[in-house]
């Protein structure tokens, strides 16, 4: 897989790049939404408070919004993104989890570093996210 810098300027090459290696690579490759709605989970600016950095796509002129980054993978795969929804907010919801281990790492004292105190009350930050997701679809 050949892996593009993701500086602004290259950004819609980049999501081409993802999108081509993406193709007949994995079992679901038939719909590649577990994977892409993952990574739409972390497009979305409401993943700083859990990341406890700047989000990069929302603090930097030049990336594409969620919704275009999306429609360019629908056009450049030619994949229905009939149930993008759903993995999108299953991510929100495997990154609550994540979240939730740091949380509990932290508590017993097991992380390294600064920064991880604030990872707790972030964690219903995602889970919003993916319920709200989920209610726009029903």
């Amino acid at each position: 897989m050949t892996i593009a810098s993701t500086t602004p300027s290259s950004t819609s090459q980049t999501s081409a790049v993802y999108a081509r290696s993406w193709t007949g690579r994995w079992p679901h490759s038939a719909t590649h939404s577990p994977t892409f709605g993952l990574l739409l989970v972390y497009w979305d600016p409401a993943t700083e408070p859990v990341l406890g950095v700047r989000h990069a796509t929302s603090a930097n002129p030049g990336f594409p919004s969620a919704d275009e980054l999306a429609e360019r993978y629908a056009r450049r795969t030619g994949l229905t993104l009939d149930h993008l929804p759903f993995y999108r907010a299953l991510g929100y919801f495997k990154l609550a989890v994540i979240a939730e281990g740091i949380h509990q790492r932290y508590q017993a004292g097991n992380t390294v570093g600064e920064g991880f105190h604030s990872v707790g009350d972030a964690v219903p930050v995602p889970l919003r996210a993916g319920l709200g997701t989920l209610k726009e679809t029903s």
